[in-house]
């Protein structure tokens, strides 16, 4: 279609359970350039006379509803889209220790190993391994599943570990801008599955919870959910479609590449971070 010109694709849809709903539809130029329309919450009740099913991992429970028909037209401005991490999403665990005996920049000796894809460009900028990132550790962790939502105050960022348990990044950010902050932390996913909803609280925010994991790890924590407040957007991620995410370690953090946003969190041992885009 030209752009701005209307395109209307019909989907029949019929959902396996009753509850809320969230539609979005994502479309590619010839550039592989994505737009998002605006997300559509489409509430489905149970038909007359039948029950409803307990809520389930995947999606709240489920009648006989009508099939509602997605209108998709270019989106100028790509918008989050709800995304369901693998069973395996986000819980809370003790954050993992923040070194005491880092050393400071300059003090850090070559690993043999060098940043991979933007994270070189960055690590440059930031003074390559003089700074306080120092050398990676080892190469680049690509092409694994990854979810991130943000919050009031911050936001929280799933990774499918290959090898060990998945984790889940706690960032604060006080700017409005989200362009950093003085905390992070890291937990282990322990999510057990079953309901979206870890908490009335979780389930009086509707479809933007948090839900499944990362709402298991809000609910749990009482620290997590007074610095992060409540969320601001539904969460957004690869589920098990590309573009995937990137992870790279150093001797003194680490490096996530986020693809929905394009955009890069510096994680440093001491504690701060740094959100570029």
């Amino acid at each position: 279609p030209q752009a701005g010109a209307p395109f209307i694709v019909s989907q029949p849809w019929t959902p396996a359970v009753p509850g809320s709903h969230i539609i979005q539809a994502r479309a590619f130029d010839t550039h592989n350039q994505a737009g998002m329309s605006d997300p559509l919450v489409v509430e489905v009740v149970p038909a007359a006379g039948q029950p409803s099913a307990p809520p389930t991992s995947e999606s709240p429970a489920a009648p006989l509803p009508p099939s509602p028909t997605v209108t998709r037209q270019p989106a100028v401005t790509p918008t989050p889209v709800p995304t369901s991490p693998p069973a395996d999403t986000p819980t809370p665990a003790p954050p993992s220790p923040t070194p005491t005996a880092t050393p400071t920049p300059g003090q850090f000796s070559p690993t043999g190993f060098e940043p991979e894809g933007r994270f070189r460009e960055v690590w440059l900028e930031l003074g390559n391994g003089n700074s306080r990132l120092g050398y990676p550790t080892a190469p680049a962790i690509t092409d694994r599943p990854y979810a991130r939502q943000f919050f009031e105050r911050g936001l929280l960022f799933w990774w499918d570990n290959p090898s060990g348990p998945d984790y889940v990044w706690a960032l604060d950010a006080p700017a409005e801008d989200m362009s950093g902050g003085s905390h992070w932390a890291r937990y282990t996913d322990d999510w057990p599955g079953g309901d979206d909803y870890s908490c009335d609280a979780a389930r009086a925010n509707g479809p933007l919870g948090p839900l499944r994991g990362f709402g298991y790890l809000w609910c749990s924590n009482f620290e997590v959910q007074a610095r992060l407040g409540n969320p601001r957007q539904p969460e957004a991620g690869s589920g098990s479609n590309p573009p995937f995410s990137q992870v790279q370690f150093f001797q003194g953090g680490v490096m996530l590449y986020n693809p929905f946003d394009n955009e890069i969190y510096v994680l440093y041992a001491q504690g701060d971070w740094l959100r570029v885009r």
